[in-house]
């Protein structure tokens, strides 16, 4: 991001503190937690997205999700099913 100006500077600095207001380095650090995760065998850290998704063969239950790297084999698996 590029802030130019003094009006620039003035805006971010309004938008940084209408974030802390709001709690808002709170929410998205929640977020992060929630939707970032970490693969079991190379620790590579990822967002989740759909496409990663692994469903059992059988009754395509939700099983967890794929590491995005082609060489790894890592799924990240819910809390309550490891």
């Amino acid at each position: 991001m590029f802030v130019r100006n003094e009006t620039g500077i003035r805006r971010l600095e309004e938008f940084v503190a209408e974030a802390e207001g709001d709690n808002i380095w709170e929410r998205v650090a929640k977020l992060e937690q929630r939707y970032r995760k970490q693969c079991p065998k190379c620790e590579e850290k990822f967002w989740t997205k759909e496409e990663l998704i692994e469903t059992g063969w059988f009754d395509g239950d939700f099983i967890g999700y794929r590491c995005p790297d082609p060489d790894c084999d890592g799924i990240v698996r819910p809390k309550e099913k490891q």
